[in-house]
Order: C-alpha cells, then structure tokens, then sequence
C-alpha cells in the first residue's frame, strides 16, 4: 500500500493545476490593470522654465538713463480638472484585482481540501483491500480447504462443499470489487492532483 504525502501532493496540485493557472494568468492581467488605469488617472504635471533679458533706455531733459534686467521663471501647471475621469476605472481595475486574488485564493483552498478528501479516500479503499487479501480471503481459503478434506474422508455432504465453494467465491469476488475501488481512488486522486501517485507516495 503507498502512503500519499499529503503536503507534496498539495504542493504540486496548487503547482500543476491548469483551472489554477488560469486563476493566476487573471491575477496578473488584473494587476497589470491596475497598473496601466492609475498611471491613465494620475494628473499630468507640467514644469516650465523661462528666461527674459530686457535692455531700457529713458532719454530727454538732459536725462539718459539706461537699464538691463534679466528674469528667470519657473512654472507648474496641472490639468483641470485636477482628478483625470479614469480615475474611477483604476478603482474599478483594482477592485477587479481584488475579485481575481480571492478567486485565486478561494480555488487553492479548495484543491488543498480536495486533494486531502482524495488521498484519505484512497487509503480508506486501500486498508479495505488489505483486510481482504490479508485475511478474508484467505480465511475463506482455510475454510473451503477444510470442508474439501471433510467431503473426501466422508464426513461431510456435498452440499457442505458446494456452500463453502459458493462462500469462497462471493469472498472472491467482494474482493476483487474492493480491489478496482482502490483502482478508481487512486486515479480520482492522481486526477485531482495532477500527477501520478509515484510523486507523492512514502
């Protein structure tokens, strides 16, 4: 009987999974959303920087006056309105992003809890076909042995041997049911993980 590692057999799911990597490429779209609508919604800041030389020159009444002046400017300008309209589909983006993560996170739960219920269930079809082969079956084995060495010393009936013949086989064939139980687990769990079991068994 292979035991299943159970944390290995999660950490691969939540690794392997398509229907969680899709969860994921939304996750990243959505981030990349948001990215995109805030640098859209922030106001565009504009800096200007001047320079102005002026030569003035006052003259009459004897008077001849002459002046220079240089002037350095410096200006900051935003857009009205101050807020860019696409701010609100950056919260909308982001609210988006949220919706995405705990979808992502929601679904990783989920398959955590999945992966969990399958292995335990394999272990349950598993020590079921244990107590078949280990003793059921070969109790039934015994048993129809001795009532074939009765039946040939004469001191049981034929139709003791054909009961225990019957019993033998319904033991038999109840195994052989348990037997694909553990089959059909076992593929449920290498379904639900997406690998085989030979990865995570101990």
């Amino acid at each position: 009987d292979l035991r299943v590692d159970e944390r290995r057999a999660v950490l691969i799911a939540l690794d392997r999974r398509a229907d969680l990597a899709v969860l994921a490429a939304r996750v990243e779209e959505s981030e990349a959303q948001v990215s995109l609508t805030e640098a859209e919604a922030a106001p565009e800041l504009t800096v200007g920087l001047g320079y102005e030389y002026e030569r003035d020159r006052i003259e009459g009444d004897g008077i001849d006056i002459r002046s220079r002046s240089h002037t350095a400017s410096l200006s900051i300008g935003l857009p009205l309105p101050l807020w860019n309209p696409s701010a609100g589909e950056a919260g909308a983006a982001r609210a988006q992003a949220r919706r995405s993560e705990a979808e992502a996170a929601a679904a990783r739960a989920r398959i955590a809890a999945e992966v969990r219920a399958a292995a335990r269930r394999m272990h349950a079809a598993a020590e079921t076909v244990a107590l078949f082969t280990g003793e059921i079956l070969p109790a039934a084995n015994r048993n129809l042995a001795d009532i074939q060495g009765g039946y040939s010393a004469g001191e049981l009936s034929i139709s003791d041997l054909l009961r225990a013949q019957e019993e033998r086989q319904s033991v038999a064939s109840e195994a052989a049911r348990a037997e694909a139980a553990y089959g059909l687990r076992r593929a449920e769990l290498e379904a639900v993980v997406g690998a085989p079991l030979s990865e995570y068994a101990r």
